[in-house]
């Protein structure tokens, strides 16, 4: 008779999944702002600037400020800039362009950038969770870029990243992550943001709507410490039943 003795060690390792979840939502748009409409006239000197301010406590810093520039364009262009329907849109004609900023950095109804207005928001944390990026849901009909500014305190210091969006018929995901920042003079503290600022770059003829900036973390499925020997599995065979020597 054959002897047949099975010792199996199990070892159950860390299951860490390299999804992410919103844990701050920055701005959901569900509270509209009117539209902000830029005609131009004869000879204007740019930039030409007009603005909205929109309050509601789903908005990061209780305020939403919206701002469109015309940078170039001729006469009787017209460029518009709000929010609607769940999502913040920005579009220019053929004939002239800007930029469009969003801007949070509490109830103040000014664009005059006030760098400490979210510190005593109670999400003004943005590595709670481990946060460690930025999320946009976006859709812009041709590829642009959007400047995103954080501040901690000081009009001077600051992070800032490019990201690029992509032209087509689809929303989609645009992140950036806290490490891809460049620290503008002393830089900024992500656990203690100040105000914040979305700016997009609305070139001519070019349509952008975003219905999300959020704040993303790592979704953890499972975590536990694993210590393994040297060997997780032994099959010992008695041929001839004198036992295992």
């Amino acid at each position: 008779m054959m002897k047949y003795i099975f010792v199996a060690l199990v070892c159950m390792c860390a299951m860490v999944s390299a999804q992410t979840v919103d844990v701050i939502t920055i701005d959901p748009f569900e509270v509209d702002t009117p539209a902000v409409v830029i005609i131009l006239g004869e000879n204007e000197t740019f930039p030409v600037c007009d603005q909205d301010f929109t309050q509601d406590g789903s908005i990061i810093g209780g305020e939403r400020g919206i701002q469109f520039c015309a940078s170039n364009g001729a006469e009787n262009s017209v460029l518009t800039a709000g929010t609607s329907s769940g999502a913040f849109s920005c579009a220019s004609p053929s004939n002239a362009g800007g930029f469009a900023t969003l801007q949070y950095d509490g109830i103040d109804g000014t664009m005059d950038l006030d760098p400490s207005g979210l510190f005593s928001d109670p999400e003004n944390d943005w590595t709670v969770a481990s946060g460690f990026g930025l999320r946009t849901v976006v859709e812009s009909d041709f590829t642009t870029t959007a400047e995103v500014q954080v501040y901690s305190g000081s009009a001077n210091d600051y992070c800032s990243a490019t990201i690029t969006i992509p032209g087509g018929s689809n929303f989609e995901n645009v992140n950036v992550e806290y490490q891809e920042f460049s620290a503008i003079g002393a830089g900024c503290d992500f656990s203690n943001v100040g105000a914040f600022q979305f700016i997009v770059q609305v070139d001519n003829d070019v349509d952008v709507v975003i219905s999300q900036i959020s704040v993303v973390g790592p979704i953890i499925y499972n975590e536990c410490t694993c210590v393994c020997p040297e060997f997780t599995c032994i099959i010992a065979i008695d041929h001839d039943d004198d036992g295992f020597v």
